[in-house]
């Protein structure tokens, strides 16, 4: 297309009007950071039955990782704007990483050989805990919604066909967790065992391991909020329109 074949002009112009404001700013330096709610050691017991690819003489190691899939704060009481009390939702799974022993041949009588092996799983687990917060607590503010109602012409009944709504919604910060550390303790037994003639002596394998896992794991809860600095000038004018802090204009 040549500029000979497009109309240049002005397509639209229109001018906007000044929008008031109201200043919520703090009246002393502030940050906005995350604040530690709680940090909890949470003991979460487990047992699960894990199937090998190949009967294993023994259990040489197991190494674990825990893996958080989810930890949701659910509030159960306020006090105003504050959370005092909630419940803890965590989710997740061991990923355990099993290497045994196998018993592919006995060349005598007192000797057996065979491979090492290694079996990946993840045990998942879930589990609900209550937290009750001390002096730093989740701060939460509701909606506000007011309705009125109007008297009808005969100042005797209400009119049905006029009211007025005031709504006001605040946009909290969500409360998140962190994972510091995983403790374990563990028991694992052998289950459906091979008594092999060609085996040595007091030799068997088994193809399943039950475990029976105490785990004990560690999260932070927090929430960005708004801290003050405690160093920094304030501000004549908030000093002047806010009597109550006074104290902190000096």
């Amino acid at each position: 297309m040549s500029c000979n074949d497009r109309d240049c002009r002005v397509v639209e112009s229109t001018t906007l009007a000044e929008c008031d404001n109201e200043k919520h700013d703090p009246h002393w330096p502030t940050i906005k950071v995350p604040v530690v709610l709680a940090e909890r050691e949470v003991q979460v017991n487990v047992e699960a039955l894990i199937s090998l690819d190949e009967p294993a003489l023994e259990i040489k190691r197991i190494k674990k990782k825990v893996f958080l899939e989810q930890c949701k704060l659910v509030p159960t009481d306020f006090h105003g704007k504050w959370v005092t009390r909630a419940k803890l939702y965590l989710r997740g799974f061991i990923r355990k990483n099993i290497e045994y022993a196998t018993a592919d041949r006995s060349p005598t009588a007192t000797a057996v050989c065979g491979r090492i092996l290694h079996t990946t799983v993840h045990v998942p687990f879930q589990c609900v805990t209550e937290i009750k917060f001390g002096k730093v607590k989740p701060e939460l503010t509701s909606e506000r919604v007011e309705e009125f109602e109007f008297l009808g012409k005969d100042e005797m009944s209400p009119r049905l066909d006029k009211t007025l709504f005031s709504h006001e919604v605040f946009f909290n910060e969500q409360p998140f967790c962190e994972l510091v550390k995983v403790r374990f303790h563990e028991l694992d037994i052998g289950e459906d065992f091979d008594f092999d003639d060609d085996l040595p002596r007091r030799e068997k394998t088994f193809e399943k391991v039950r475990e029976k896992i105490v785990m004990n794991v560690t999260v932070k809860v927090l929430q960005k909020q708004q801290v003050p600095l405690p160093w920094g000038h304030k501000d004549e004018d908030d000093c002047k329109d806010h009597k109550d802090h006074k104290k902190d204009c000096k």
